[in-house]
Order: structure tokens, then sequence, then C-alpha cells
């Protein structure tokens, strides 16, 4: 009774969040947004790994350039 801001409208279907985006029924934005998780975890581990190459060049920098002279080159 009243048009309160806690009643619920009676739109059925898809629902819209806050983003703007409706999550449809079976579950594709919840897919996308995994995906997108996998991507920057991915991303990120692949910075991890790179950081972690160099830190261990620097860290035997003479023995390195030794025997990679051309590539560092």
């Amino acid at each position: 009774m009243g048009g309160g801001p806690h009643d619920e409208g009676g739109g059925g279907g898809a629902e819209e969040e806050e983003d703007g985006e409706e999550d449809d029924s079976d579950g594709a934005k919840r897919r996308r947004k995994q995906q997108e998780q996998q991507q920057h975890r991915s991303w990120a581990e692949l910075q991890r790994r790179r950081e972690a190459k160099w830190l261990d060049m620097l860290d035997h920098w003479d023995a390195f350039m030794m025997r990679n002279y051309k590539k560092v080159r």
C-alpha cells in the first residue's frame, strides 16, 4: 500500500544490475566476469614470472653476460 521506496517493482524477466548490464538466466554475465578475472590472474602471473626472471638475471649479471652477451647486446 503506498508506493514507498522499499516496494518491489512488478516487472518480471531479466534484472538490471547496478553496472547497467542485464543478468540473464543462463549466467552469461557470471561466466564473463569469471573469464575476466582469470585473464587478470593470468596477466598478473605472467608479470610476476617476468619480474622474477629479471631479478635472477640481475643477481647473476656477470655470469649471465658471459653466457648471453650477444642476446643482451
